[in-house]
């Protein structure tokens, strides 16, 4: 048999930030997409060499791009939400994810290759929390017991570890104001030192689940 080709590796790591809707996704994005992170943005190899400054992570907010780009599907009435039409927007996604750099922001996680991500953050709320955080967006009914249900569950979380076996997973309480912040830094110091990694295997040639 024909060996399977080797499919294309990011140039540099991305990140997902997953979690039940309302754990605090778009806001922990936005702080660290932000401008003034780009400096901050440096692979390089252990022994000091060439540093290659990175303008700040693109953030992906998989909902808005979805429908931005005509990838949504049926309404479904009991969860109040449309179907994606994961491989359209997959296709579309793939070029982005390639070039690296990216921050993916989605509830669920396991349809996403294995490849395109080398690190993964899992937001993590009380039963209080999310209920007063989704009640404040208007969820009620199933949508609402859903979602409660999923993060007692753990069903993010658990579906983000088995997806992404190989990548970096950073779990973290995300209730409190002064959480926003710690979060942030916490975000931004895994990715520092996954791009240090990223840089060394690309350096010595090597590439990582080339067939996911």
């Amino acid at each position: 048999p024909l060996p399977m080709p080797r499919r294309p590796q990011p140039e540099y790591p991305n990140v997902l930030i997953t979690g039940t809707p309302a754990t605090g996704k778009t806001s922990l994005c936005a702080r660290i997409c932000r401008p003034a992170d780009a400096a901050a943005a440096t692979p390089s190899d252990s022994d000091g060499g060439d540093v290659d400054v990175l303008p700040p992570p693109r953030h992906i907010d998989v909902s808005a791009f979805a429908k931005e780009n005509e990838c949504l599907g049926e309404w479904d009435a009991k969860y109040s939400t449309y179907e994606l039409d994961e491989d359209k927007l997959l296709d579309l996604l793939e070029p982005i994810m390639i070039a690296g750099n990216v921050v993916l922001d989605y509830h669920s996680s396991d349809f996403f290759p294995e490849r395109w991500i080398q690190l993964v953050v899992i937001l993590r709320c009380s039963s209080e929390t999310l209920f007063d955080r989704s009640t404040a967006r208007g969820y009620a009914g199933e949508k609402l017991s859903s979602n409660l249900a999923s993060e007692l569950m753990n069903v993010s979380r658990d579906e983000a570890l088995a997806a992404y076996p190989s990548a970096t997973h950073l779990e973290l309480a995300s209730d409190r104001a002064d959480h926003a912040d710690a979060n942030a830094r916490a975000v931004e110091g895994a990715l520092r030192e996954e791009r240090r990694r990223w840089a060394r295997r690309r350096g010595a040639g090597g590439e990582e689940n080339p067939e996911k």
